[in-house]
């Protein structure tokens, strides 16, 4: 049940990220292919290296499913635990997979959805860029494209805030870009005609 829930997670958030990819990493992969020409340098790994960190964010956070939801604060699993699901979420959703997998709790649900998880997820990804690259810029830049994938789901999922002003300028926008039912009062938006290409209707929470 947990692995269908963690399918249908996914689901929801594949057509946004890819419609960022498109207008926002593609753009800066071509600048930075220009300016690797300008100055004779290798970026081809680095790009794809970014690519991958912000499609990887863009679905890490789900992996929150396979911890355990306990009421009782001293069963709490440790800080370093939970971060090291986080660090090797493939590894755990594997060994989940076939039920090996020592279980970690939390007091809270959906505990890696939250911005502090995304800055541990760039700082690794840091980390490992220090790796295979010397130049500071050049490790800072797939840290940064997780970093936005990972922020790209919690903005889906409503775990971050949007202020009036640019809530107003949502609607606004969603109003000419597609056919928009915006309850005002409760602050919920129903689109049944998404630009970014849902095939059902989907549901925004602002909070």
């Amino acid at each position: 049940m947990k692995l269908e829930k963690l399918i249908e997670e996914l689901k929801e958030h594949t057509n946004l990220l890819k419609w960022c990819f498109k207008r926002l990493i593609i753009p800066f992969i071509g600048f930075m292919i220009i300016l690797s020409l300008m100055w004779n340098v290798d970026v081809m790994g680095l790009m794809l290296f970014s690519a991958i960190t912000f499609f990887y964010g863009g679905f890490l956070p789900d992996i929150d499913i396979l911890v355990r939801k306990t009421e009782n604060q001293y069963e709490e699993s440790l800080w370093y635990e939970k971060y090291m699901y986080l660090s090797i979420a493939p590894i755990i959703l594997y060994y989940s997979l076939i039920g090996r997998a020592k279980p970690i709790y939390s007091v809270k649900s959906k505990c890696f959805h939250n911005v502090e998880s995304a800055f541990i997820y760039s700082l690794l990804i840091f980390l490992i860029s220090c790796i295979f690259w010397h130049e500071f810029w050049m490790r800072i830049i797939p840290s940064a494209t997780g970093f936005m994938g990972y922020l790209t789901h919690l903005i889906v999922d409503g775990f971050i805030g949007i202020a009036n002003e640019k809530r107003e300028r949502m609607y606004y926008w969603f109003s000419l870009k597609s056919d928009a039912i915006v309850f005002d009062d409760n602050l919920v938006m129903e689109f049944y005609s998404f630009p970014m290409g849902f095939e059902k209707p989907v549901i925004l929470q602002l909070m």
